[in-house]
């Protein structure tokens, strides 16, 4: 007579298992690839000028500073330039858009140039504004 192997199931060790990978892969965080970046694109952007008073016709040295202190290179990166009453923006500038290309993370882009003053507004402030963007990246805008 041949011999017989016993073959012994276990259902409640099998179950247990199959148990044990199912809460392990429900656990496990969910992360995708966008939601992994679109928290590491970032932009900054500061405004420096001068303070004081102005007249029609005098000019002023302004340096903006475009930021990435984010973790991932941010790419298409735009200055935009508003136009303010008052103020004329440069041939310095070129266009009061901008392009500044890819930005690497951790890495600055300053930006020189002139200001004239146009007009005097009736409350005598002469606001500068401008604004960075970046693909698929909020915008980060700044004023002086």
């Amino acid at each position: 007579m041949p011999a017989r192997t016993l073959v012994r199931r276990s259902r409640p060790l099998g179950l247990l298992f199959l148990c044990l990978v199912f809460v392990l892969i429900l656990a496990a965080p969910a992360v995708s690839q966008d939601d992994d970046t679109a928290v590491d694109r970032q932009l900054s952007l500061q405004i420096d000028a001068p303070k004081g008073e102005f007249a029609v016709g005098d000019e002023a040295l302004v340096t903006l500073t475009a930021t990435n202190p984010g973790g991932i290179v941010v790419e298409a990166v735009t200055l935009q330039l508003h136009d303010q009453p008052g103020l004329e923006w440069s041939e310095d500038f070129k266009s009061t858009w901008l392009e500044l290309g890819e930005l690497p993370p951790g890495e600055s882009r300053v930006i020189e140039g002139r200001v004239r003053v146009t007009g005097l507004p009736a409350g005598g402030v002469l606001p500068l504004f401008a604004t960075l963007n970046g693909y698929d990246t909020p915008p980060a805008s700044a004023g002086a």
